[in-house]
């Protein structure tokens, strides 16, 4: 893949998503459980779109704003943060 310089104009880094290729996009919103986004990242259960995943761009249901991205390591930070549910 090709190296991005710092001078570079944002528009080297974009990319345009065909709505009508052959790829396959999921949809994950702030309701996605942590499962279902754990699944996504390693291509297992309802949200698997075929090969493992490094990140997830987060938008609203009807996926007309991007609220954030999310990375497999976010999410296991978040995991490994959280307060255990069992005995406190």
């Amino acid at each position: 893949s090709k190296q991005l310089l710092p001078s570079d104009p944002v528009s080297k880094a974009m990319v345009k998503f065909q709505r009508r290729s052959e790829r396959k996009y999921q949809v994950i919103t702030m309701d996605t459980e942590l499962w279902e986004l754990e699944g996504f990242f390693e291509n297992i259960g309802p949200l698997a779109i075929g090969t493992k995943q490094e990140f997830a761009v987060v938008t609203d249901g009807g996926r007309k704003f991007v609220l954030g991205v999310a990375t497999k390591g976010d999410l296991q930070e978040f995991v490994r943060r959280r307060p255990s549910m069992g005995n406190a």
